[in-house]
């Protein structure tokens, strides 16, 4: 989960057109920090002195959890700090004569994984999924080309023995659908000529007829192309004035 979260997403999410990202997952690093309440007690600290010294420290990597009794509080850390050790000679508070209180005086600090919130497996094995989504206005043809791209490149900077498996991908019906469309209307053409070629018998007027009916979607499609309109926008339209 460590290598998805900072090799993997950070380039996932910089590709553009990319939406929501989430991992399904994993085994998560949590610090327990629990405060002895004799300890504490006799040198003044309480949950909220101790909390307050880590805001005072600020930072955005999130670290774990603050326990107080039954109450549990998320605590964020400097990166710089993560290491159980660090946090255990990290000074809360001062004594009259300006000596530091360490953390270790007042608490115990515990690396630990958190309970388990969710668990994704493939082929009987436990992994770390992940789903990418898509912003609402993006091609998603190109996002997924993108995406895969980006994903080639995440994998050569993975250790030995770590691997990125595809397990679905919604995008492949698109362009199953997108090449039978193109098939199909292909063949519609075709058999239209063959068809006028026979009632007339000539092949100039149906060529002529033919040319201008590709002509005109052509010009349709290079219209709405050049104006951002894309396919999914029409199905809506589609949609709208069917009912």
């Amino acid at each position: 989960r460590r290598h998805a979260e900072e090799i993997v997403l950070p380039r996932l999410k910089a590709v553009r057109g990319v939406g929501p990202v989430e991992l399904v997952g994993g085994e998560v690093r949590e610090i327990r920090i629990g405060l002895d309440p004799l300890r504490s007690a006799a040198l003044d600290i309480t949950d909220d002195t101790l909390r307050a010294r880590f805001e005072a420290i600020g930072a955005d990597v999130s670290a774990g959890f603050f326990v107080s009794g039954e109450e549990r509080r998320v605590l964020t850390v400097r990166s710089d700090l993560m290491s159980c050790e660090d946090i255990r000679n990290m000074p809360v508070a001062w004594r009259p004569g300006g000596s530091p209180i360490l953390l270790n005086e007042v608490g115990t600090v515990e690396d630990a994984l958190a309970e388990p919130v969710s668990i994704a497996r493939i082929n009987g094995r436990s992994s770390v999924t992940i789903t990418i989504g898509k912003e609402p206005t993006a091609n998603a043809l190109r996002v997924a080309d993108e995406v895969y791209a980006t994903i080639a490149e995440a994998a050569r900077a993975l250790p030995h023995g770590v691997a990125i498996i595809k397990e679905s991908d919604r995008t492949e019906l698109m362009r199953d659908e997108l090449q039978s469309l193109f098939r199909n209307t292909v063949t519609a053409f075709m058999l239209i000529g063959l068809f006028l070629v026979l009632l007339s018998g000539t092949i100039r007027a149906p060529a002529i007829l033919v040319s201008g009916i590709f002509i005109a979607i052509a010009g349709t499609l290079l219209v709405l192309w050049l104006c951002g309109v894309s396919l999914q926008l029409l199905s809506l339209a589609g949609i709208v004035l069917g009912v």
